[in-house]
């Protein structure tokens, strides 16, 4: 039960890292001032008022400034992003310790501790072989 809940917990937090980073990369192209290039041809008049509208469009949004708070967003988001970081890789721990210890409680044969747990990582065991009869 609590490895299905564990197990939960880090798919939730798989997302959220992917879903912040996709934010991420919004935020900061929309930070950024791209150019475009327009090619008018002056045998056709109605693509020109196209155009024209186009870049008229382009040269207002151009004008206007950023928004002041746009390297604020961008730290915050990297805030939000590494504390998700965090939260996943303790998920990834959490559920790599109760595997381990599943693994060790299911297991037949005789084992020992090799090394014990440490900085939140599992304890590794090793088996002694035994001959398949």
């Amino acid at each position: 039960e609590d490895l299905r809940l564990v197990t939960i917990r880090k798919v939730m937090d798989d997302r959220k890292v992917d879903k912040l980073q996709a934010q991420l990369h919004d935020i900061q192209g929309a930070t950024t001032n791209n150019e475009h290039t327009f090619f008018i041809n002056p045998n056709v008049p109605d693509e020109n008022t196209v155009a024209q509208k186009a870049i008229s469009k382009r040269q207002e949004q151009a004008n206007k400034a950023p928004p002041k708070d746009a390297k604020k967003q961008v730290r915050r988001a990297y805030a939000r992003l590494e504390a998700a970081l965090e939260r996943r890789s303790a998920s990834t721990r959490a559920l790599q310790s109760l595997q381990t210890e599943r693994v060790a409680m299911i297991s037949k044969g005789h084992k020992r501790k090799v090394k014990d747990a440490q900085d939140g990582l599992p304890p590794v065991y090793k088996w002694k072989k035994q001959r398949k009869k």
